[in-house]
């Protein structure tokens, strides 16, 4: 299995960032992007005290300030793309954020005084100059935050320390995870990393090398134990601390403030996640009674669940022939989807980098800014299905923000809740499933993927518990500071994690490793409470999916949802584009549903084995 080449080498050679074309020729040119960053700046300096008095002036700053983003945004994108390929340059991104903050300090006043207008006044404005309307959610969005607003120059200290203040902590875990002494293994012919191809060494059939790499990966997390402990306690306390001082109670209340969620919303994810784990518990329970008896084993072992048995080898995806599959399976939500997947996952396109190879970060991810054409990076490329979901994946944030740009509106209509771009994202994971799984002609496979869309459909109740635990890392933090406990040692946080891995591992307690949640989820440290995103996007992906699979005519609306920029409230844009009405305490009982369904059949299917 491991022999099928899945990336020959000229096509891995093709898909190689083309930063220098598609971004910034060179390190000279990013200089002289920088120094136009800092002139601009320096122009919108000079409405300071004006903004408040003329619809000319606010117009004005608007459009000047859309000319600095695109430049801000790709000289961001370069930065975070050339250390991804080279992590020797780790830091320099950071360094860049940390040049340039002083100078926005000069442009605090901007929303503030903003802030100031009223909305009678504003709605003249529009009357006068009909392109201020173009801005009108933003104002709204600045009137609704005003409470949380800082004086100015409290405003102008907190901009200037950012990036000392929680840039830092996502450099450490990179530089931490680097260092992490991670075994490698000789695996036929090849030399394969316990973290960075963990993912195929489980799929291998020598299960002592299973067994090896499985122990290999947590044990190279636990090298550096002590250090993730230091950084996460100071990611939880920075953070609250920050949401503290604009009048949140914690950082929890402030994520969900800007989500547009209220704390009542949370906390009925909350008791989502909570109906959610027994049928969590049952599957994992069927699904290791169907490994005991393909695999004949009497005792399971964690490092046996990627098993199909010795007479199936689950299907391996040559790169190009998984980019085929992608955009072939997107075609029902229309040409403009199909077409910007293509051009995204052309090989000559400069946008994709599979490359592999050593100095390169860990992981799959795209960045796009609806400045310009978004980018997808993946680590190592080894031709599973799920790392072909992730293709889907990544390529749906990108298709997202471009189908937003092409509306023509403000660059921040192109910035909401992340939740729905990952809905996006994770749309086009199940359609990809489900269309694999329609058109495989051999059984076993067809089951295998069947398989995968249930594991995937189960992910939901894993991720609301990941969710759920980094809520109490932030309560913990909290109640650490009030006691003058001090930081939490590991330990400390391994105690803490047990109710989340109690149900996401059913083989807790008997090993201890899967503790290591808080050291190896890196989305704890590098982009804190996403995962509030993930756990409402898992929910609307599966009332939209089970929808458009009920009615292909739906598509229409899916692409609709994905189509619509941030220029109003996003529940309010969920509501008029999928129906779909945060208000109701059950809008995601489809999910639910779902769920039950799936897992019931399974445990048919399982007994009838």
């Amino acid at each position: 299995m491991l022999n099928i080449e899945v990336l020959p080498e000229e096509v891995r050679n093709s898909l190689r960032f083309q930063l220098e074309n598609k971004l910034v020729e060179n390190e000279s040119v990013f200089e002289s992007e920088v120094q136009r960053i800092i002139a601009i700046i320096k122009e919108l300096a000079e409405y300071d005290g004006k903004l408040r008095t003329s619809a000319r002036f606010c117009l004005e700053y608007f459009e000047k300030y859309e000319t600095l983003s695109t430049i801000l945004d790709k000289l961001s994108i370069y930065r975070t793309l050339d250390e991804s390929i080279d992590t020797r340059k780790t830091g320099t991104a950071s360094a860049f954020y940390s040049r340039i903050s002083p100078y926005f300090t000069q442009l605090v006043f901007a929303d503030l005084e903003l802030q100031e207008i009223d909305e009678n006044t504003w709605n003249k404005w529009c009357e006068e100059l009909p392109k201020l309307r173009l801005y009108s959610d933003y104002m709204r969005k600045l009137w609704r935050v005003k409470p949380h607003t800082l004086s100015r120059k409290e405003e102008e200290l907190l901009t200037r320390l950012t990036p000392l203040l929680t840039q830092w902590q996502k450099d450490l875990y990179q530089q931490l995870v680097l260092r992490a002494k991670f075994e490698e293994f000789d695996v036929d012919g090849k030399k394969l990393h316990s973290m960075r191809d963990y993912s195929i060494l489980m799929l291998h059939k020598d299960r002592s090398l299973r067994e090896r790499a499985w122990k290999a990966y947590f044990q190279g997390y636990s090298t550096q134990r002590d250090l993730f402990a230091f950084a996460l306690y100071r990611v939880a306390v920075t953070n609250n601390t920050k949401a503290q001082l604009s009048n949140f109670q914690d950082a929890l209340e402030k994520q969900a403030f800007y989500l547009e969620f209220t704390p009542r919303q949370v906390e009925n994810l909350w008791v989502g996640v909570e109906k959610m784990t027994p049928l969590l518990r049952r599957y994992q329970l069927a699904d290791l009674e169907r490994k005991q008896k393909i695999l004949q084993l009497s005792e399971v072992e964690p490092w046996d669940m990627e098993q199909e048995g010795q007479q199936f080898d689950p299907p391996l995806y040559p790169a190009l022939q998984a980019f085929d599959y992608i955009t072939e399976a997107l075609n029902l939500l229309g040409d403009k989807v199909v077409t910007e997947l293509k051009n995204l996952l052309n090989p000559q396109s400069g946008r994709v980098d599979m490359y592999g190879g050593p100095y390169r970060r860990p992981g799959a991810f795209s960045i796009n800014s609806g400045s310009f054409p978004g980018f997808f990076y993946l680590d190592q490329y080894h031709g599973t299905f799920d790392q072909v979901r992730t293709i889907a994946h990544e390529a749906g944030h990108t298709v997202h923000h471009t189908l937003m740009a092409q509306k023509g509106l403000p660059s921040y209509t192109n910035h909401g809740p992340s939740y729905v771009t990952e809905t996006a994202a994770m749309t086009f994971e199940e359609i990809l499933n489900q269309f694999l799984l329609d058109h495989e002609t051999d059984e076993k496979t067809k089951d295998y993927l069947w398989r995968k869309q249930l594991s995937d459909l189960m992910t939901t109740p894993r991720i609301g518990w990941v969710a759920k635990f980094e809520a109490s890392i932030y309560q913990k933090a909290l109640e650490q500071e009030f006691s003058g406990k001090g930081p939490l040692q590991p330990d400390e946080w391994d105690e803490l994690a047990v109710p989340a891995v109690s149900a996401l591992s059913i083989f807790y307690p008997k090993y201890k490793e899967p503790l290591a949640i808080w050291q190896r989820i890196h989305h704890y440290y590098t982009v804190p409470l996403y995962n509030l995103n993930y756990l409402i996007s898992k929910l609307l992906t599966y009332e939209i999916t089970s929808r458009l699979f009920q009615d292909p005519s739906f598509a229409k609306s899916i692409t609709e949802l994905f189509s619509h920029p941030f220029d109003r409230p996003p529940y309010q844009i969920i509501l008029n584009t999928v129906g779909i009405d945060f208000n109701r305490d059950d809008w995601f009982n489809q999910a639910l549903v779902q769920m039950e369904k799936q897992v019931a059949h399974f445990e048919v299917y399982v007994r009838s084995m």
